[in-house]
């Protein structure tokens, strides 16, 4: 289960990395300079975004162990903090604070949903989120056999 978690988070913190690297161009290009204040809330989300795939992980797994009543109070309570937080920074930053409201509420999610994770799992932090060079040779193999795996099912698909 760490592996998977590890994985995760790279792969997602990867395409964050990537999308948030090439924003500018993609919303300018896409929608044009009216849009330019989304960059930041784009980017901000995208943090937020990887945040959210582990606490997606973690609550599935947590439920899956028998903790459904913690992560309803988690996800409860990081609910209720989105709600305060867009409140506060919603008319102070416009959309920018709904974007930055969503990101805090996700990381707290994760992170209260963590230790229960390393409890049950028997690892550090550490060892759940850091990837190693293990995970990414697993994760390069199965991407690699995306287009035969595509080849496989569309020539399935053609027979019938």
């Amino acid at each position: 289960a760490p592996a998977l978690l590890r994985t995760a988070v790279a792969a997602s913190a990867a395409m964050a990395l990537l999308l948030g690297g090439l924003a500018g161009p993609l919303v300018i290009g896409l929608f044009g300079p009216p849009f330019a204040e989304s960059i930041r809330v784009l980017q901000v989300l995208l943090i937020g975004t990887v945040a959210w795939s582990a606490a997606q992980i973690l609550w599935l797994y947590a439920s899956g162990a028998g903790r459904l009543e913690f992560v309803l109070i988690v996800l409860g309570a990081t609910a209720a903090l989105d709600v305060v937080l867009n409140l506060v920074l919603l008319p102070r930053l416009g959309v920018l604070g709904a974007g930055i409201a969503a990101t805090i509420s996700y990381c707290i999610a994760a992170a209260a949903l963590i230790p229960l994770f390393c409890r049950r799992e028997g690892c550090t932090i550490g060892e759940a989120l850091f990837v190693r060079v293990g995970d990414l040779r697993r994760l390069v193999a199965l991407v690699s056999e995306i287009p035969s795996r595509l080849r496989l099912r569309l020539g399935s698909q053609e027979q019938l």
